[in-house]
């Protein structure tokens, strides 16, 4: 995906149609609804997107462009540490939502199916682009970096989405550790499960 300038208005409008997406579903509002949300008016709305469609789309890759960041500017010398830093930022706040809207939408939808493929092309890109650090570094041991990549999005997806659906089984502490000791087999290295602290188990 490629990070689009916002202005302070478009911020605002994000952020509130950020909150409308989680309360009523990617197609449950209209651009009216946005404005009167994000306190402005519609023609600034309609200045800024040209249907729900397009500003869904601008808060998905928002999302993921912030979090691909910084993933990739986190301050670790080794692969190792980057790959337990990917894993450990897939975890905590459990918030798949626009992602399950989404793959909801690209079921039936064109539009949604493209930009489906092009986000998880994106995170696939991102962990197989850690994975080689690793084989070039001499951590990690794996002759194909595609499909260890491809396996391990897989994971944390699936995992994912069970927990943002609030299956009391997948809690933080049981997805971490099994996140990590499924790509440390993959890696061809034991990984050190981390704990996330108090309340996470």
């Amino acid at each position: 995906m490629h990070a689009t300038e916002t202005s302070d208005g478009s911020e605002r409008i994000l952020d509130a149609a950020e909150a409308l997406i989680r309360a009523k579903s990617a197609a449950g509002w209209s651009l009216a609804d946005l404005a009167e949300s994000a306190g402005v008016s519609a023609a600034a709305v309609e200045a800024e997107f040209d249907s729900e469609w397009d500003v869904f789309c601008a808060v998905i890759h928002r999302d993921e462009v912030d979090w691909e960041t910084a993933i990739r500017e986190a301050a670790y010398e080794s692969a190792t540490d980057r790959v337990m830093h990917l894993l450990k930022a897939c975890v905590p706040d459990y918030d798949w939502t626009f992602w399950i809207e989404l793959w909801s939408l690209a079921l039936r939808d064109e539009r949604a199916a493209r930009l489906r493929e092009e986000l998880d092309q994106n995170f696939r890109d991102l962990i197989e682009e850690l994975v080689q650090a690793g084989v070039e570094s001499g951590e990690f041991t794996v002759e194909d970096t595609r499909s260890v990549a491809i396996t391990i999005a897989t994971l944390i997806d699936t995992m994912a989405l069970q927990a943002t659906l609030g299956d009391t089984t997948i809690r933080p502490n049981y997805m971490l550790d099994a996140c990590v000791s499924v790509t440390g087999t993959l890696l061809g290295k034991t990984l050190s499960l981390p704990q996330l602290g108090e309340g996470s188990s």
